[in-house]
């Protein structure tokens, strides 16, 4: 289980980090100008044809426009579409309703179905866990979602994405009980309206939301499990009219992946 949350995190850290580099930010300050069509979100606004740059991991940049499609509903929930990640059909969908700030991969646009899947990490659970798990009881949802920021919440909250569970026995003959297990991504809403530098520049109303894997049960148990930690997190900061100005991918052996807003336009 363990590996399987730290393969599904570092998936959806480089999902994110690309999200981060080619979309996910506006230039100039201010707010977007009504002659373009925009996403009018507080904490990551950007227009049709917006153009940003990243560093990316401190050596290379990355940059491009960014281009707005037709808005869809996911689950009933409205996102905006954006043509950020190649090879994700219709690109990535986005959303900030309610001050919730999300990003959905839907399965379907990535090649993806619960079924291929289950399949794919049968051979994985049977390695990882102490006793065998039926793979028709591991939950695959057909959207996965990061919710990035809660900008409502108060500054110290946290939520959590679960990004699957299964169903997994516990004990010994005769006392056998099924444990449901979830792993996800646990956020901390670290810092609301600081201030910021990034590559020279100062920025002020940042949030900086951090992400960590966690694995848990969903009821309470009366002895404790072997619930291992995963080290692993996502920091994300995001200043207000502007959007994205870093994000960092790190372990206990220090940063992994990183971007940081170099440059932008409107």
């Amino acid at each position: 289980m363990r590996n399987l949350l730290l393969a599904t995190t570092v998936l959806l850290g480089l999902l994110l980090l690309q999200s981060c580099q080619k979309e996910l930010s506006f230039e100039g300050g201010g707010l977007p100008p009504t002659t373009r069509r925009c996403v009018s979100c507080t904490y990551l606004p950007f227009c049709d044809s917006s153009e940003f740059t990243y560093l990316v991991d401190g050596t290379d940049t990355l940059g491009g426009p960014v281009f707005l499609r037709n808005d869809t509903t996911v689950n009933g929930v409205p996102f905006a579409q954006v043509s950020a990640i190649p090879g994700i059909g219709r690109g990535l969908l986005y959303s900030c309703a309610a001050g919730d700030y999300r990003l959905a991969f839907p399965l379907s646009e990535l090649g993806l179905n619960a079924d291929s899947i289950r399949q794919l990490m049968a051979p994985l659970l049977d390695s990882l866990l102490p006793v065998p798990a039926d793979p028709n009881s591991l939950l695959i949802p057909d959207v996965l979602y990061a919710t990035v920021l809660q900008s409502n919440n108060a500054q110290g909250s946290a939520w959590l994405d679960t990004l699957t569970a299964i169903t997994i026995p516990f004990g010994t003959a005769p006392l056998v009980f099924n444990l449901r297990v979830y792993a996800g991504i646990e956020y901390t809403y670290l810092e609301k309206d600081a201030t910021r530098t990034v590559l020279g520049t100062t920025y002020s109303k940042v949030q900086h939301v951090q992400g960590k894997p966690k694995i848990g049960v969903t009821v309470p148990v009366p002895v404790p499990l072997p619930i291992p930690a995963v080290d692993a997190q996502i920091d994300f900061y995001l200043a207000k009219d502007v959007g994205v100005i870093e994000m960092a991918q790190r372990d206990s052996s220090g940063v992994q992946h990183s971007a940081q807003l170099l440059r932008y336009r409107l």
